[in-house]
C-alpha cells in the first residue's frame, strides 16, 4: 500500500522522564551512523533488553512482561540518510500475528503519518522498511497510527464546548467519573499517574419525547487505535451540523465514555494495563473488581443509563490494510442497524458472540 497521510495531535508526557536509549557506538557524543531509540513517552512501548540496533537492521523487542503485547511505538534519532530494515521475531505475537497486509507507520513530526512502503512476514520475522532512506534525523514509528492518552484529553476538551454536551449524571462538572488507579501503580519502574475517567452525554434538550439510549465507548485494547479514531469520527459527526446528525439527536441520547483503559493507553500496553498486566482488559466487564478503571466505568454506565441501553457500541479494530468487521450477536444480524452497516460496507465480516443477559452489545 502506498504512503497515506493522517493527522494526529501532539503528545504529552504526564510523568517523570525515564529514557530508554540504545547506542550503537560507544562515545560521549553523537557520531555518524549512530541510531538511538526512546520509548518513554505517552503511549510508547519497547523491550530494551530484546532490541538490537545496527545502521542497516534493527531487531525490535516487544514487551514480554504484559499480555499479548503487539504495540511498539518509538522515537528514533540518527536515521538521516539511512534506510534500516526493522524486524520483529515471530516467537512473539508482535511478530507472528502480522502478515503481509499489515503496515507500520512513521512520522517526522507526530502530526503527518505515513505507512512504511514494505511489510512482510518471512524467515521467522515480520519485517518492514521504506524503499528510500529517511530524509530527516528524527522519526517516530509505531505498530499503527498512534492515538495517545493526550489525544483523548484533547478531544474531550473539544467536545465539551458543544451545546449538546453535558456531564453524565455520574460525572462531575469537569466530566470526571473517577480515577484510573489509587496512585501507587508502577509500570517498568515508572509511576503511572492517576488519570481521569471521563463521561459525557450528547443530548438535544429541545427534542421532546422518549429517546433511544446509545452507549459509546472505546480504548479497551490500547493498540487498536483505528477503532479509537473511528469512535472520535462518530462523536464528531453526531455533534456536527449535518442534517443526519441533527436527526439522530432528535431521537437518541448518547452516553459517551471516551477512554476505558487510560493506564494501559498511557503505558503502551496492547490488551492489558499496569494494574493487571497479564490479563485481557476486555474480559472482565461482568466482574470488574480486577481493574479500578472498569469498576469506576461500569458503575457509572449502570447508574447513568439505569442499567438499560438500546445499543452499546464498543469500538475495537484491526490494524492492517484490508480487514473490516463487526462483532454482533446472532439475533442482531437482521436488525436495521446491522443491515445498514452491511449496505455501507459490503465487504464487512460478521463475527458472532453469545448473547448477554441485558444489553445489545455491538462490538466494533
Amino acid at each position: 500500500m502506498g504512503n497515506s497521510r493522517f493527522a494526529s495531535l501532539p503528545y504529552m508526557l504526564p510523568g517523570p522522564p525515564l529514557i530508554a536509549l540504545f547506542i550503537l557506538l560507544l562515545g560521549a557524543g553523537p557520531v555518524a551512523g549512530q541510531i538511538t531509540l526512546d520509548w518513554d513517552f505517552d503511549h510508547g512501548a519497547l523491550d530494551a533488553t530484546q532490541t538490537v540496533i545496527s545502521p542497516t537492521e534493527i531487531t525490535l523487542g516487544p514487551r514480554r512482561d504484559i499480555y499479548v503485547s503487539r504495540w511498539i511505538h518509538c522515537k528514533a534519532t540518527g536515521v538521516l540518510g539511512l534506510n534500516p530494515l526493522f524486524r520483529i521475531p515471530n516467537d512473539h505475537p508482535a511478530g507472528n500475528t502480522l502478515g503481509d497486509n499489515h503496515r507500520y507507520v512513521y512520522s517526522y513530526d507526530q502530526q503527518n503519518w505515513f505507512f512504511f512502503d514494505n511489510g512482510e512476514n518471512s524467515a521467522g520475522f515480520y519485517r518492514f522498511n521504506n524503499s528510500a532512506p529517511f530524509t530527516q534525523d528524527v522519526i517516530w514509528f509505531a505498530y499503527g497510527l498512534p492515538y495517545s492518552w493526550d489525544d483523548t484529553v484533547q478531544h474531550m476538551a473539544a467536545v465539551s464546548t458543544s451545546p449538546y454536551v453535558s456531564p453524565t449524571p455520574s460525572a462531575d462538572a469537569n466530566f470526571i467519573l473517577g480515577y484510573s488507579n489509587d496512585g501507587t501503580l508502577f509500570d517498568l519502574g515508572r509511576p503511572v499517574p492517576q488519570l481521569p475517567m471521563y463521561g459525557y452525554l450528547i443530548r438535544d434538550a429541545s427534542a421532546p419525547g422518549p429517546k433511544t439510549v446509545v452507549v459509546l465507548t472505546t480504548g479497551n485494547h490500547p493498540n487498536e487505535t483505528t477503532g479509537q479514531y473511528t469512535f472520535q469520527g462518530m462523536v464528531d459527526f453526531i455533534l456536527s451540523a449535518d442534517p443526519r446528525a441533527d436527526a439522530l439527536r432528535q431521537v437518541a441520547d448518547f452516553y459517551v465514555y471516551p477512554q476505558n483503559n487510560p493506564d494501559g493507553k498511557w503505558a503502551g500496553h496492547a490488551r492489558s494495563n499496569p494494574e493487571n498486566p497479564n490479563i485481557d482488559h476486555n474480559r472482565d466487564w461482568d466482574d470488574p473488581v480486577l481493574f479500578t478503571d472498569l469498576t469506576v466505568l461500569t458503575a457509572a454506565m449502570q447508574a447513568d443509563t439505569n442499567s438499560s441501553a438500546d445499543f452499546f457500541i464498543d469500538f475495537h479494530s484491526f490494524n492492517n490494510t484490508s480487514d473490516i468487521a463487526v462483532w454482533i450477536y446472532a439475533e442482531q444480524e437482521n436488525t436495521p442497524f446491522v443491515q445498514a452497516l452491511i449496505t455501507r460496507e459490503p465487504t464487512m465480516e460478521l463475527l458472532y458472540g453469545s448473547s448477554p443477559p441485558d444489553l445489545s452489545l455491538i462490538h466494533i
